[in-house]
C-alpha cells in the first residue's frame, strides 16, 4: 500500500466551489483500480488549507489514475481555486489503540 498525500490551499475564499469540485473529483478517483479510499481533512486554524490523505494498493494504480483525461480535467477544473502540493509516502510506523 502506497499513501498520496496533498494540501490543498485556498487562493480566494471560495470553499464552496472547492469542495464542491473536490467532491467530484473524490467520485472519480473512487472508481479507480487500486484505490483503497480517502479522507480529507480541512485545518481548524487555517481553514483555507485541506490535506487529502489518500491510500492505493500500488503505485503503478495511482500512475494509471493520474493519467487519465479525467483526472487533468479534474485539476484544471480546480487549479483556479487552490493551490497543491503532493507526493507519495510508503508506511514506517503505525498505532492504533488496544480494543476495549
Amino acid at each position: 500500500m502506497i499513501t498520496f498525500i496533498t494540501t490543498f490551499t485556498l487562493k480566494g475564499d471560495d470553499a464552496e466551489t472547492f469542495e464542491q469540485l473536490f467532491k467530484e473529483h473524490a467520485e472519480f478517483m473512487t472508481a479507480q483500480r487500486g484505490f483503497l479510499g480517502f479522507r480529507m481533512v480541512r485545518s481548524m486554524s487555517k481553514p483555507g488549507t485541506y490535506v487529502n490523505v489518500g491510500h492505493w494498493a500500488d503505485t503503478d494504480a495511482h500512475r494509471a489514475a493520474l493519467s487519465t483525461p479525467e483526472f487533468a480535467s479534474h485539476v484544471q477544473a480546480m487549479s483556479p481555486f487552490v493551490e497543491v502540493t503532493a507526493d507519495l509516502y510508503t508506511e514506517v510506523a503505525a498505532h492504533a489503540p488496544a480494543a476495549g
